[in-house]
C-alpha cells in the first residue's frame, strides 16, 4: 500500500500518480467539500491531483477493496480549482458491504484533474485504486457555457469547439436530447430549450478515434438557487414543487450553516396576518425563512425547521414545517428549500391569514384532596375573531365566547392530562394554549396518603418540590410525596424494586410539619437501580413524608408500603453500689411486656 496523505481542499491537493492501494486517512476536518458533483450533504474532503501532460482515459478510480462507506468525485481541472467541472460522481457501488465508491472509463484532457472523497457518510480512513491509459491521439477541444432562461423555464448549453485535435470530424453527444455530428470547423453548436432542472452531459466525440473523446462534464442551470431570483409566490395554497436542489450558489446561512444546494421563494403578504410553510409527502426536507426588509443583501433569520411532521399531507416525520409566524404587510418573506438531507424536489404549500389570534391564559386550580383539579381560562383578547370556542380533549367545550373574562372548566379527574385550544373563526388563527395536568402531591404541603400495600407514583415532572436531602448527592427538581401516620409505635418498610424504576427515597418525620422536616432515612440503588428502606422504626401518631424524587427519572411507578405495629416492654431499674468490691447490682422493675410475649434481659 502507498500512504501519500492527501490535502482538505481543492487548493491543497495532493498529487497522484496511477496506483494500487492509495490510502487514505479520511475526510475528518478542514471544510474543504465541493458541491459540484454532490450539490450537498458533505462538509470536509480528502483531495488528490492529477495531472497528465496528453489526453487518456481514468480507466478506474475504485475503494471497492475497503470495508469504508465512501463517496467520490472526480472533476476536470483544467480551469482551476475555482472551475472545476463534475465528470463523475459514486455512492454505493461496491465493496464488503456495498458502501464504497467506484468510477470507470472517464475521458481527460490534458492537465490538471481532482480527485475528492467527501464525508457524506463516514470521515474514517479507507484505500483506494486508480488506473490511466494515455491517448496515442490528440483530442479535440470545447469548452461550454450555459444560458440560463429562468423565467420562461428553460437553459441552452453554448459548445465552442476550439480544437479538432487529430479528427477530421467531430460530434456532440449530449446524454438526453438530439446529438450533434459530422463538426468539421471549429466555432459555436448550441443545445437548445432544455428544462430547467434537467442535467445534460456532453462529450466530444473524435468521431475518427473514440479514445480520444473527451467528457465535457455534468450541467443543469442554477435558476432561483440565490435570493435575487427567488421565485415570486403570487398567492397562498399548494405551491407544487421547488424542482431539484442542486445549486448552492446563492446559499444563506443566517439560520443553518452551510453552504448546501437550494432554492429560493419569495412571499410578500398584504396585511399583517400569519404565515405557514411547510413540506408535503414524506421527502427529508428542510427550510429557512428570511425577513427581507432590508434586501437580499442583509436578510434576519426569522424561523428555520427540521424534521417536524405537523400538517395532514405530510407522512413522514422527516417533513418540515412552520406554524403561524407572525408576519408584517408589506414585508417580503424569503423561503430557502436546501438539500442538506437531499438534492430531491420538495413538495410544498404556504398558507397566510390575515387575522390576530385570540389569546388567553390558563390558572390550574388543584383540589388534591377532592380527587379533581379546576382551569380558569381567562380570554384576554379575541382577536380578529367574532367569538372563539374554548376547546377542551378531553372534556366539554365551551362554545361561542363573545366578551373577555373568565371561563372555568371544572372536576377534572386528578391526574388527566387536558389540552386547551382557542378556535378562532379563522383556522389559521386558532391558538392551542397547551396541556394541562395537576401537581397533586408534588409538594410535602400536598403530600397524598400513603397505604399499607401498593400505592402508585405518578411521573415525577412537576411541582418542583423536591429537597435534595440525605447527602445522596445530585440535584433533583420534581417529586412525588405522601405520608403516612401509623396508629401505634412500630416499623415500617417501603421500595419500588419490582418496578425496576431507578428512583430515590427519602423518608422524613413531619412532627414540626412541611417546614421543619427531619431526616429518617434515606437511600438509592438497593435493589438494581430501584430503592428500598426496611424496618425504619416509626412511633404511633407521628406524621412521616415519604419522598420520591426525578434524580434519575421522571418515570412513575407503582412502590409498597409494609407496617408492622408493636408496643415497646416498660421497666425501671434501680442500681446499688457494693462499695469498695469493684460490682454493683441493678434491680429491673418490669411494668410490661408491650407487645411481646416474653422479655429478656442484656447488660452492656
Amino acid at each position: 500500500m502507498e500512504s501519500v496523505g492527501q490535502g482538505d481542499n481543492c487548493a491543497t491537493a495532493v498529487a497522484v500518480a496511477p496506483a494500487l492501494g492509495i490510502v487514505g486517512d479520511g475526510p475528518s476536518a478542514g471544510g474543504g467539500a465541493s458541491l459540484v458533483c454532490t450539490g450537498g450533504g458533505a462538509v470536509n474532503a480528502d483531495w488528490y491531483s492529477f495531472t497528465t501532460g496528453t489526453p487518456g482515459i481514468i480507466n478506474n478510480v475504485s475503494s471497492c477493496a475497503t470495508g469504508t462507506d465512501t463517496r467520490l468525485s472526480i472533476f476536470n481541472g483544467t480551469g482551476g480549482c475555482g472551475a472545476l467541472t463534475c465528470l463523475g460522481l459514486s455512492d454505493d457501488f461496491c465493496g464488503p458491504l456495498g458502501y464504497a465508491s467506484s468510477l470507470s472509463n472517464i475521458n481527460v484532457p490534458a492537465g490538471t484533474h481532482y480527485i475528492m472523497w467527501d464525508d457524506r457518510w463516514e470521515g474514517t480512513g479507507y484505500t483506494w485504486d486508480f488506473t490511466f491509459t494515455p491517448f496515442a491521439c490528440v483530442q479535440p477541444a470545447a469548452t461550454v457555457t450555459l444560458i440560463p432562461n429562468c423565467i420562461g423555464g428553460t437553459y441552452d448549453l453554448e459548445v465552442n469547439v476550439t480544437s479538432l485535435g487529430s479528427a477530421t470530424s467531430v460530434g456532440l453527444d449530449i446524454s438526453v436530447g438530439t446529438d450533434i455530428t459530422g463538426i468539421a470547423a471549429t466555432g459555436i453548436q448550441t443545445f437548445t430549450g432544455i428544462a430547467l432542472g434537467a442535467a445534460r452531459t456532453i462529450t466530444l466525440v473524435h468521431e475518427q478515434d473514440n479514445t480520444c473523446n473527451v467528457a465535457l462534464g455534468s450541467f443543469i442551470d442554477c435558476c432561483f438557487a440565490t435570493c435575487a431570483d427567488a421565485v415570486v409566490v403570487a398567492a397562498p395554497g399548494a405551491q407544487g414543487a421547488t424542482g431539484a436542489l442542486y445549486c448552492a450558489a446563492g446559499y444563506n446561512a443566517a439560520c443553518v450553516a452551510g453552504p448546501f444546494a437550494s432554492k429560493w421563494f419569495v412571499y410578500t403578504p398584504p396585511s399583517n396576518g400569519l404565515m405557514d410553510v411547510y413540506s408535503c409527502g414524506n421527502t427529508d426536507a428542510r427550510f429557512s425563512v428570511f425577513d427581507g426588509s432590508l434586501g437580499c443583501g442583509t436578510l434576519t433569520c426569522a424561523f428555520s425547521n427540521d424534521d417536524s411532521q405537523l400538517f395532514p399531507c405530510q407522512t413522514s416525520g422527516l417533513a418540515a414545517s412552520m406554524d403561524d409566524l407572525a408576519v408584517t404587510g408589506g414585508t417580503p418573506y424569503y423561503i430557502q428549500w436546501d438539500a442538506r438531507w437531499t438534492p430531491a424536489s420538495v413538495t410544498w404549500e404556504l398558507q397566510f391569514a390575515a387575522c390576530t389570534p385570540p389569546t388567553a391564559t390558563v390558572t390550574l386550580i388543584e383540589n388534591c384532596g377532592g380527587g379533581t383539579y379546576d382551569l380558569q381560562v381567562d380570554v384576554t383578547s379575541l382577536g380578529t375573531s367574532a367569538d372563539i370556542d374554548i376547546d377542551v380533549t378531553p372534556g366539554t367545550d365551551i362554545l361561542n365566547v363573545n366578551a373577555l373574562g373568565i371561563q372555568l372548566i371544572s372536576g377534572i379527574p386528578v391526574g388527566t392530562v387536558t389540552n386547551i385550544s382557542l378556535i378562532a373563526d379563522d383556522p389559521l388563527c386558532n391558538e392551542d394554549l397547551g396541556n394541562f395536568t395537576d401537581c397533586c402531591n408534588g409538594t410535602c404541603a400536598n403530600a397524598a396518603a400513603a397505604v399499607v400495600g401498593t400505592n402508585t407514583t405518578g411521573a415525577l415532572d412537576c411541582g418542583a418540590g423536591a429537597t435534595n436531602g440525605g447527602g445522596l448527592g445530585g440535584v433533583a427538581t420534581d417529586a412525588r410525596w405522601f405520608l403516612f401516620t401509623p396508629p401505634n409505635t412500630g416499623q415500617i418498610s417501603v421500595d419500588n424494586c419490582a418496578s425496576g424504576v431507578d428512583s430515590r427515597l427519602m423518608i422524613w418525620d413531619g412532627t414540626g410539619g412541611c417546614g421543619v422536616l427531619v431526616l429518617v432515612s434515606a437511600t438509592d440503588d438497593d435493589c438494581g437501580l430501584a430503592a428500598q428502606e426496611l424496618n425504619v422504626p416509626v412511633t404511633g401518631g407521628t406524621p412521616y413524608y415519604i419522598e420520591w424524587d426525578d434524580r434519575w427519572s421522571s418515570t412513575g411507578f407503582d412502590w409498597n408500603l409494609s407496617y408492622v405495629s408493636c408496643t415497646p416492654p416498660a421497666a425501671t431499674g434501680v442500681a446499688t453500689d457494693d462499695c469498695g468490691l469493684g460490682t454493683f447490682t441493678i434491680a429491673v422493675d418490669v411494668t410490661s411486656l408491650g407487645s411481646s410475649t416474653e422479655l429478656r434481659s442484656r447488660a452492656t
